[in-house]
C-alpha cells in the first residue's frame, strides 16, 4: 500500500499555487457575472451611460442601435421615435469604444447600426470614461476594477447591520446627461477660447488614425454579422464656424464611406442656433424634439 502511494506524484507548492490562482480567477469571473448586473439594477450606485442603457434595455440582443457620444444622447429621443433604435449614446465615446464593445461581446446588434459622429468622436486622444467595463484590462480582477463599488457595498451592509440609516436608492431614477436652455453667443465664443477647448480646433489627419482603423474594423464586423451600417455626421450650432478639425474629419469620413459604399449623410449645417445648448449639443426643450422628428423617417428607411 505504501508503495502505491509513493508512486503518486505530489501536488507540490507550484501545483497548489496554480489551484489557488484558478480558484481566484473563477471566483472573480463569478463576481463579474453576478455583481455587475446587481450594481446596474439595484439603484444604489452611480451608473455610467452604457450601464444606464443596459438597465433600460436588459434584452440580450439590441436589434437597432444609434451609437455616438453625448451629442447622440442630447439629440435622439428614443421615446419619441418610431424607428425602434436604442439610444446608445455615451459621454465622450469614440469609435474605438464601439470596437471594444463589439469585440468584447458587451452588446449584440441584430440588424441595424447608425453611427452619429463628429470630429471628437473620431479623435484618438479624446478622453473617454475609464469606468466603462471594456477598459478593464484582461489581467485586472473585476473586484479591483470595481473596487469603489465594492467598498460602498461593504459600508452600506455594515451600516445596515449596525442600524445606521442611509438613503436606500439614490440612483434608482438616474438618467443620462441632458442639456437645458441655451448658451448665449458671447458665452459660447468665450468657451471655445478656453485652454481646455483650443487643442480640439486644429487636429491633424494623424489625430484620427486609430479611430478610422476602428471604424474599418466595425465596418468589417457589420459585414460578417449581417448588420446594416450607416453613418451620420451630427448637426452643430451654425453660430460657430467649422474648425480645421471638422473639415479634416468630414473630408476623411466622406472618402472612407465612398470607398466602402457605406451610406453617409452630412447633417452638420441643417439646424438653427435655437436648437442647441452649446456648440454641438441639442437642447432638451426644443432641439432634441425637432431632430428626432426629422431624422426618424431616415432611421426607419
Amino acid at each position: 500500500m505504501r508503495a502505491f502511494f509513493r508512486g503518486k506524484p505530489a501536488l507540490g507548492f507550484a501545483g497548489f499555487l496554480c489551484l489557488v490562482l484558478a480558484f481566484a480567477v473563477a471566483l472573480d469571473a463569478l463576481a463579474l457575472a453576478v455583481m455587475r448586473p446587481f450594481f446596474i439594477r439595484c439603484g444604489r450606485f452611480w451608473l455610467d451611460d452604457f450601464e444606464i442603457t443596459q438597465k433600460a434595455h436588459p434584452e440580450a440582443v439590441w436589434d437597432r442601435v444609434f451609437y455616438g457620444s453625448s451629442i447622440v444622447i442630447a439629440g435622439y429621443r428614443e421615446e419619441e421615435s418610431g424607428s425602434g433604435y436604442i439610444n446608445c449614446g455615451m459621454d465622450n465615446a469614440t469609435v474605438r469604444d464601439l470596437q471594444a464593445l463589439l469585440a468584447g461581446g458587451y452588446i449584440r446588434i441584430g440588424s441595424e447600426l447608425v453611427l452619429g459622429v463628429d470630429e471628437l468622436t473620431l479623435y484618438d486622444d479624446f478622453p473617454t470614461n475609464p469606468n466603462y467595463i471594456w477598459h478593464k484590462k484582461w489581467y485586472e480582477p473585476y473586484c479591483y476594477f470595481a473596487r469603489s463599488r465594492f467598498q460602498v457595498l461593504l459600508q452600506q451592509t455594515a451600516e445596515q447591520f449596525l442600524g445606521v440609516a442611509w438613503p436606500p436608492y439614490p440612483y434608482l431614477s438616474q438618467e443620462k446627461g441632458y442639456y437645458w436652455g441655451a448658451m448665449g453667443e458671447a458665452e459660447l465664443r468665450e468657451k471655445l477660447k478656453s485652454p481646455s477647448y483650443l487643442p480640439y480646433l486644429a487636429l491633424s489627419e494623424e489625430d484620427f488614425d486609430e479611430n478610422f482603423a476602428a471604424l474599418d474594423w466595425v465596418w468589417r464586423w457589420c459585414g460578417q454579422h449581417g448588420v446594416r451600417l450607416r453613418i451620420l455626421f451630427m448637426p452643430a450650432n451654425p453660430v460657430i464656424e467649422p474648425s480645421v478639425s471638422v473639415e479634416r474629419a468630414k473630408r476623411r469620413l466622406e472618402t472612407f464611406c465612398a470607398e466602402r459604399e457605406i451610406e453617409y449623410h452630412d447633417k452638420r449645417d441643417d439646424y438653427d442656433a435655437e436648437c442647441f445648448y452649446d456648440s454641438s449639443h441639442f437642447n432638451r426643450e426644443y432641439g432634441s424634439h425637432r431632430f428626432t422628428k426629422e431624422i426618424d423617417p431616415w432611421l426607419s428607411s
